[in-house]
């Protein structure tokens, strides 16, 4: 297989599993109970030891503006009360 059938075969995949890039690899004897082995192993490379992909969705997970000021809030307070904690 050259390297543009592996790309063309990964972008297929990308399509069929809603994922759009690949953000690294890693080891056969690491790969979760969940990873769908056969479909990607065509996909995996050797170097040494078989790797496969591992994809991530294209748009990074956002926080709202009012959600993210909400958790800083919790944050402070979570300090603010360990902080008391360590005065007594």
């Amino acid at each position: 297989m050259t390297t543009h059938d592996q790309q063309e075969d990964l972008y297929e995949a990308k399509k069929e599993y809603g994922l759009t890039r690949i953000v690294g690899w890693t080891y056969e004897d690491e790969l979760p109970e969940n990873y769908p082995y056969d479909a990607m192993f065509k996909f995996s490379v050797v170097d040494a030891v078989r790797m496969f992909p591992v994809f991530a969705p294209e748009e990074p997970a956002t926080m709202s503006t009012e959600a993210l000021a909400d958790h800083i809030k919790s944050l402070q307070a979570e300090l603010k009360s360990r902080q008391e904690v360590k005065s007594w």
